[in-house]
């Protein structure tokens, strides 16, 4: 599980979308707007906080886990799902006895992380280290939408900025970003398959032609090709615009699928949503709110729909049948990916259920009050078409592999039409 790179991964799409949207719409996936939280509540810091801290004391790293809890308590939709399957008390308490007279904001970092691991990191649950708060710095610092101004100020916040610059020590993943393989690609004559494995969704122009020149070189060589498989097993996410752009666009069509996105009557939810005008959030119907109580105990939700259109591209491939393999291990925007084949009939899934949470926008963030250190998670959610949440339950294929099989052999069987 890759959990630090799922945390830049997740950024990448609201500024590339932002800059650049082509031939593509997207809806309420685009926007990201971001807001940090001063104790449990939504308010931005005031001119009081300016003053700067190198040093805490126990009770102020003490007030500081606390108030992670809190936060999630508030706001984090699915507070009271995964209290069915995970002790929360024993979690917190355990890792509120960690800290102790000799902690410091790293040792306070180490038991937020432990304890979000510790909850699988659900939905995007993570804390920020110091390469992914560096990062949006510097993507804030290339993009002048106003709608990202709100998170601005919260990454630029004086006590965070001191934090992440100069006391926590070697939290970072730099190698995970820095190791993505290339595209793998490959032709299997059973099948007549062009196969590609993504590995990765994080923006890189080095993969932007990879598939139409791959699959021209192969159909001026006289290769016949009637099938490509699209695999991304192994896949964590990163950016929308990655799949749109690299994969689907260059393929030709047009597509278009819409879900909903649900989100709570919370104090983060009512800055980050409900209060703003540039969404178009609505109460549930009766119908609705019943089915949706019963999965997360939620007493008011909203929703909006999230539209993905292609629009008419020239489709030079149109009699190429395209396979889409998913695994455990497909997440984020990987799974958003899963997504949009499924409902729009891009391509077929095989393999096995998603590990998910790819139908819900980039997820908020939060900072806490003493140490200025940042979390986020998932603030919307999303279901598939039985009603469960899709952060949990994943996207399920179309063809599931065998126990003995890979995804790949499995959808080898599938096209020789031994089903």
């Amino acid at each position: 599980m890759r959990c630090h790179v799922h945390q830049r991964e997740q950024v990448l799409s609201m500024f590339e979308c932002m800059k650049n949207r082509r031939a593509i719409r997207f809806g309420v996936v685009l926007l990201f707007l971001c807001f940090f939280i001063r104790s449990s509540n939504s308010q931005l810091l005031s001119d009081d906080d300016i003053a700067t801290k190198s040093s805490f004391s126990i009770e102020e790293l003490t007030e500081d886990y606390n108030q992670f809890w809190n936060v999630l308590r508030e706001n984090y939709p699915y507070y009271d799902y995964i209290s069915q399957y995970y002790d929360l008390d024993e979690i917190m308490a355990e890792g509120l006895a960690k800290i102790n007279s000799d902690s410091d904001v790293n040792d306070l970092y180490e038991v937020l992380s432990t304890c979000c691991r510790e909850l699988h990191n659900s939905a995007h649950l993570s804390v920020i280290d110091n390469d992914l708060y560096n990062y949006y710095l510097q993507m804030m610092s290339d993009n002048n939408n106003e709608q990202i101004t709100p998170w601005l100020q919260a990454v630029s916040r004086p006590q965070s900025t001191l934090t992440y610059t100069e006391l926590l020590n070697g939290h970072s993943e730099e190698s995970a970003y820095d190791s993505i393989p290339q595209v793998d690609c490959d032709y299997y004559t059973a099948g007549s398959i062009a196969y590609f494995k993504y590995y990765s969704f994080l923006t890189d122009d080095r993969d932007q032609n990879v598939i139409t020149n791959y699959l021209d070189d192969l159909i001026s060589s006289g290769s016949d090709v009637e099938n490509i498989v699209i695999d991304i097993t192994a896949n964590s996410g990163g950016n929308t615009l990655y799949w749109a752009r690299n994969i689907v666009e260059p393929l030709g069509g047009s597509y278009s699928c819409s879900w909903n996105y649900y989100i709570s009557d919370s104090p983060m939810m009512k800055s980050y949503f409900l209060d703003n005008t540039y969404f178009d959030f609505v109460p549930l119907p009766t119908d609705e709110k019943t089915e949706l109580k019963n999965q997360t105990s939620l007493e008011m939700i909203y929703k909006t729909e999230n539209k993905i259109d292609f629009d008419g591209a020239i489709n030079q491939y149109s009699g190429i049948r395209r396979w889409v393999l998913i695994g455990n291990e497909t997440y984020s925007s990987a799974d958003e990916f899963a997504v949009f084949c499924k409902k729009s009939g891009w391509a077929t899934l095989v393999g096995k259920m998603t590990r998910g949470d790819g139908m819900g926008t980039t997820p908020v963030i939060a900072s806490l009050d003493n140490t200025g250190l940042l979390f986020r998670f998932s603030a919307t959610f999303g279901l598939n078409d039985d009603y469960s949440l899709n952060a949990f339950t994943g996207t399920r294929p179309d063809y599931a592999q065998k126990r003995t099989e890979t995804a790949l052999s499995a959808c080898m069987r599938i096209i020789n039409g031994k089903r």
